[in-house]
């Protein structure tokens, strides 16, 4: 017969490739992807060039804001010795660039706004073949995004963003278009 003290012993003996199989079957990843995004080669080239973008349509807004100024300021001097119908046509004038301005700055908005979203949707679909390599690798059974899946606490050691975001970088670069 087995002493009392041999039988703990005995059932973690058994027991052990029972928790080790539920544990390599709920195996899970956690990425963060925002960060993949944005320390990636990638992410830093389009934030440069965001950036420059960025720089571009303010100096071009910037200047036409200045003329805008100019042709007001000179309206204003140039006032009294207009007739109505001058002041009329110099208000439409005024209204119109005061409109196209708006116009300009609402396109550059909106053209910011479309590279973003193009940039994230090719990055997203470059990702999720990297992932995927990443949890078949590390024989991980599902991945959660870090931020977007309400994830409230993981094991750090967990997270593959890091193994992620040197596979993507590791990647041969793709000439710009």
């Amino acid at each position: 017969m087995l002493k009392p003290f041999l039988w703990p012993l005995l059932l973690a003996c058994l027991l052990s490739p029972v928790v080790q199989a539920a544990e390599d079957a709920l195996r899970v990843g956690v990425v963060d992807l925002r960060k993949v995004a944005t320390e990636s080669r990638a992410g830093k080239a389009h934030k440069v060039e965001m950036e420059r973008l960025i720089k571009e349509k303010q100096a071009q807004i910037e200047r036409d804001r200045k003329k805008l100024e100019d042709m007001q300021a000179a309206a204003e001097k140039e006032a009294l010795t207009f007739t109505d119908a001058q002041k009329r046509s110099k208000q439409r004038e005024m209204e119109d660039k005061v409109a196209a301005l708006k116009r300009l700055s609402d396109d550059a908005k909106q053209e910011l706004a479309a590279r973003d979203s193009e940039f994230t949707r090719k990055v997203l679909t470059e990702l999720r073949s990297v992932v995927s390599d990443v949890a078949r690798d590390e024989k991980v059974r599902l991945v959660l995004e870090k931020f977007e899946s309400s994830v409230w606490y993981h094991d750090p050691a967990l997270d593959i963003t890091d193994k992620v975001l040197a596979r993507f970088d590791a990647r041969p670069a793709k000439p710009a278009k």
